[in-house]
Parts: structure tokens; sequence; C-alpha cells
């Protein structure tokens, strides 16, 4: 069924081939030392770029923090009166529904 459903499908610019395992066939590539080097290399400049993003994210948004914290004292307010709001609420009447769970 899955065979049929993606076999010649286009994905990402590139024609996929579904085809069935004949059960034999070792499919695991063999990479040279060089490929190797720079995969990892790649690899290690992708977790280089993404932490220093992270962390230039985290600053501006701390740097935004220090410079409007009536923003962070309101957002505070609004949880607390939230939790007010549900503690005091009354059970909705009517039939109850359960949840089937797995």
């Amino acid at each position: 069924m899955c065979q049929m459903a993606l076999n010649g499908r286009w994905f990402g610019g590139r024609k996929l081939s579904a085809e069935l395992w004949d059960g034999v066939t070792d499919y695991q590539v063999e990479e040279t030392s060089r490929e190797r080097e720079e995969r990892l290399k790649t690899w290690s400049s992708f977790l280089t770029d993404e932490s220093a993003s992270a962390k230039a994210k985290a600053d501006s948004s701390e740097a935004a923090e220090q410079q409007n914290p009536s923003t962070q004292e309101a957002a505070e307010q609004t949880r607390q009166e939230e939790h007010t709001d549900e503690s005091t609420a009354k059970p909705k009447e009517g039939k109850m529904r359960r949840r089937r769970t797995r």
C-alpha cells in the first residue's frame, strides 16, 4: 500500500522510488575517511551556528525584558488573575463525557 502511494511521487524536488526489500540487499553505504571528516565538519558548523543563534536570541529577549519590565509584570498579573478565575469558577453542569484512553 505504502509502496504504491509513494512510488513516483515528488518530494523536495526529487522523484521518490519506493520498492520492496528483497531480504538480501545491503543498503549500508561505506564512506571514505575524507567524506566522514567533511560530514563531521559540516555537522559541527551547523551545531555552532545553531548555538550562536540561540544565544543571540536569548540575549535579545533578555535585553527586551530589561528595557520593558512592565510587560513581565503584566504577564505575571494575568497569570494570577487566570489562576483566581479557575479556582472560583463553578463546575459546568450537564453530562460529562469521558475520554477514551489507549
